[in-house]
């Protein structure tokens, strides 16, 4: 996630040269041969964790977590979340291009917002390690809302643009470092319990991020606000996206109640 971060903070500005230079097409093709070049050789250098067995034990995957309340909770949040947090990310260009600045601007918008994920992450991470759960889900999950509701919402020039890219970047940035202590709390320390929770939040972050795409388009083709104010909320489909990203991203602050559901199981 790290690296991700800083990779975004790079590439937007190297996609904005390629596109004004060379178009569409070219840019697709020169990206995917250097993503090619890039990440191919460094198979050769991927090992295994631990050594073969020479016999193989065949290990029963323990489901028992699903009759947990808790899980569900962490679940249910994290699928909130995830049907908010690409969605800055994605129209933050198109937005700073509708409020009529400079192609620069949504690129360097864009680059802010990654490049800031990078130091929200390593926060989140020596927050969970430190300070009770609930406080690190309450600033992953509140805290971005706030910043759609009342930055990004009333954004009308670059400079909050910018604000708002910092300060979504960082706050929505950390959440899924929160996975590992879901899971403590869900489950014991098994290994195979462990990796199975981490694959099913992040298939669960995956379908929502490709359903909020669809969800994002309704949105932009209809929204009530549409020309009623000079800010963000106005500018042309923007406000109903704005209100459905901070929405979700509020509605992912439930896990916050999961002390009241840790000892229950369903039947």
């Amino acid at each position: 996630m790290f690296g991700t971060g800083l990779g975004g903070a790079l590439t937007p500005f190297l996609v904005d040269v390629l596109l004004r230079h060379t178009g569409q097409r070219t840019t697709f093709l020169a990206l995917a041969a250097l993503f090619f070049i890039l990440t191919v050789p460094t198979i050769v250098y991927g090992k295994p964790r631990t050594p073969f067995a020479q016999e193989t034990m065949q290990v029963r995957i323990d489901t028992g977590f699903l009759r947990s309340s808790a899980f569900w909770v962490f679940f249910t949040a994290n699928a909130f979340q995830a049907f908010a947090n690409f969605l800055p990310g994605l129209y933050i260009p198109s937005f700073a291009y509708d409020l009529k600045l400079s192609a620069l601007a949504g690129t360097l918008a864009l680059a802010l917002m990654n490049g800031s994920s990078v130091p929200g992450i390593i926060t989140a991470g020596v927050m969970s390690d430190r300070y009770d759960l609930r406080w690190c889900i309450s600033l992953a999950s509140a805290g971005p809302a706030l910043a759609v509701f009342l930055v990004w919402g009333f954004t009308s020039h670059l400079a909050m643009l910018l604000v708002f890219s910092c300060l979504y970047g960082f706050l929505s940035g950390g959440f899924s470092c929160l996975w590992p202590k879901f899971i403590s709390v869900v489950s014991a320390d098994d290994p195979h319990t462990f990796s199975m929770l981490i694959s099913i939040f992040s298939a669960s972050r995956g379908v929502g991020n490709v359903l909020s795409g669809v969800f994002a388009s309704r949105l932009l083709a209809h929204s009530p606000l549409y020309d009623k104010t000079s800010f963000g909320y106005g500018l042309k489909g923007y406000g109903s996206l704005i209100m459905f990203t901070g929405v979700c991203m509020l509605a992912s602050t439930v896990a916050v109640a999961y002390p009241l559901f840790s000892s229950r199981r369903l039947s």
